[in-house]
């Protein structure tokens, strides 16, 4: 009983015996773990302290005392250069901080914060407002209800393709940006004092012209003329897309468009240049001065070169006509228009049976005496033939004229309302003693329909009208249905 009742005891005394020992094992493990730390961390008391290297315990670990190291150790080298810094500019602590390093931190900030402020701008304003301003740069003439499709189907195409990097906000990140930069080194100028350095220094060597110099003036007028050119860039890429996209006759309009914007973006570039002068303290007055001396010394000698770069002013503002019209200028020259400069414009002429460009000085075109006939622009065509009729009374030709009559009436491409009294469709006998029998006349205007020859058109009427005759009682062909002219060659 007395073993079997300590057998329990014993088994637990020598249970609580071991364990002792492997706490001992821990504590022992632990502080030679610790020591090899204080070694290899280079703590002042060690053996080790000039060859110390970092280490890790035997967990992977970095010690806590070379952790704690690090975190109060300075950053050396940055902490040296903006002493450098801060001595060079000769300022306080205190003033350093104040004006230049917490202001270029914060500028820091901004220019890096500009891109999503952007982006985060174009997608409220796309929420709310769903609309742009491309229609404003569509050159497409409203004359008839096929025009406006057209452009309704272009501005839709370009408002489905609209994107980030095509919008006024991608535009506008570019160039502020710019202006914090110009801003920040202002800031940084003016701080340091290095600006009235700049100053004397420009004075002494530019003189006057830049007495009224302000920094950043100059910086905000190239902005500014930098972003106008990136908006009218990103419309032109977003309209020629549109275009491609639709096809047809809104290809056409492509280089129309590229005009347009072209047009815009010099009129950008010189006034930003003109203001740009003004901000730079360049006295306008004096260049202004230079070039009218210089002006009347050459004009007796470029008298024309002049005459035709005002020429081309006027072409450009005023629009006569654009890239892609078909124009006739007095009775030799008529050709498609595919391009206008500052001082000529070119057509494409027939010649025999190709194409070729031909080039024409722009105040020659303004002077013609016959003028410029835009014939692009007519809002219609002109549908005028006369016929030969063998008949065998009035009667006849009178039922006939009537048929034609009611089949212009109901066409639907003859304009039934036109401008003038003229214009309107009528068919009346014209002539008893024609060469082969009863001239008969049909006239009326067509509407201009885009996409489709007006040769096509007009000879889809004549066939109508010649089964008109066909089908006629009492009337019959006399000759070959042709224009008069054949019929004068013939008598003659």
């Amino acid at each position: 009983m007395a073993a079997a009742a300590m057998a329990p005891l014993g088994a637990a005394a020598g249970h609580n015996s071991r364990r002792p020992r492997r706490r001992g094992k821990r504590k022992f493990a632990k502080a030679r773990g610790v020591r090899r730390c204080e070694a290899s961390s280079g703590v002042p008391g060690s053996d080790d302290d000039a060859h110390a290297t970092p280490s890790t315990d035997a967990r992977g670990r970095s010690s806590p005392a070379l952790l704690a190291a690090k975190a109060i150790a300075p950053p050396t080298f940055l902490g040296a250069a903006l002493e450098y810094a801060r001595s060079a500019v000769g300022l306080t602590e205190a003033k350093f901080h104040a004006e230049v390093l917490v202001p270029t931190l914060v500028g820091a900030v901004i220019f890096l914060a500009i891109p999503r402020a952007c982006r985060l701008f174009w997608h409220m304003q796309e929420r709310v407002f769903h609309t742009d301003f491309i229609g404003h740069f569509l050159p497409v003439r409203a004359f008839s209800s096929a025009d406006r499709r057209l452009a309704d189907k272009i501005k839709t195409r370009a408002r489905e393709s609209y994107t980030y990097d095509q919008s006024v906000a991608a535009a506008l990140s570019g160039p502020l940006q710019l202006l914090v930069v110009a801003n920040e080194l202002t800031r940084l100028l003016m701080a340091t004092g290095m600006s009235k350095t700049l100053h004397v220094t420009l004075i002494g060597t530019k003189g006057c012209f830049v007495s009224n110099f302000q920094l950043p003036w100059p910086v905000y007028v190239v902005a500014c003329a930098w972003f106008a050119r990136r908006v009218v860039k990103r419309v032109r890429r977003r309209l020629l897309a549109a275009c491609a996209v639709v096809g047809g006759e809104a290809r056409k309009l492509e280089p129309r468009i590229s005009t347009n914007c072209n047009v815009i973006q010099a009129v950008v570039s010189c006034v930003g240049t003109i203001v740009f002068l003004n901000s730079m303290g360049i006295a306008l007055s004096t260049v202004w001065g230079l070039l009218g001396i210089g002006g009347v010394a050459l004009s007796f000698g470029v008298k024309d070169a002049v005459a035709d770069v005002i020429a081309g002013i006027a072409l450009l503002t005023r629009p006569i006509f654009q890239v892609g019209d078909t124009i006739h200028v007095g009775k030799d020259i008529h050709g498609t228009v595919i391009g206008i400069g500052a001082s000529s414009t070119t057509l494409l002429t027939r010649t025999g049976v190709s194409k070729t460009p031909h080039t024409i000085a722009n105040h020659v075109l303004l002077n013609n005496p016959g003028g410029i006939k835009n014939i692009t622009a007519a809002r219609n065509r002109f549908f005028e033939h006369e016929i030969c009729l063998d008949v065998e009374s009035m009667d006849h030709v009178e039922r006939l004229c009537d048929d034609i009559l009611a089949y212009l009436r109901a066409h639907k491409e003859v304009i039934q309302t036109p401008w003038s009294v003229s214009e309107m469709p009528w068919c009346a006998a014209t002539d008893l003693s024609g060469p082969f029998g009863v001239i008969v006349k049909v006239k009326c205007s067509v509407v201009k329909t885009p996409g489709v020859p007006f040769g096509q058109v007009q000879g889809a009427m004549l066939l109508d009208v010649g089964r008109i005759v066909e089908r006629a009682e009492g009337v019959k062909w006399s000759a070959p249905p042709s224009d008069l002219s054949a019929y004068s060659a013939r008598a003659q």
